[in-house]
């Protein structure tokens, strides 16, 4: 079974990032810092990437 990418991932979760979360979502680095003023967004982009990466590895035992 092919893994879905993490664009289909958020098309079927509905959500639609804003262009500083695409920024974000899109980054390959190991380790990733989203800074923002209030409202920006911070919270929701995370939790997505979060739940993505879960998502992908479900046998792993945590989460970085």
């Amino acid at each position: 079974m092919k893994k879905a990418t993490k664009h289909d991932f958020f098309r079927d979760f509905n959500y639609k990032p804003l262009p500083k979360q695409l920024e974000f979502h899109n980054l390959t680095n190991k380790y990733k810092l989203y800074c923002g003023g209030i409202g920006s967004g911070k919270s929701h982009a995370g939790c997505m990437e979060a739940l993505y990466t879960m998502l992908s590895y479900p046998k792993a035992l945590e989460l970085f």
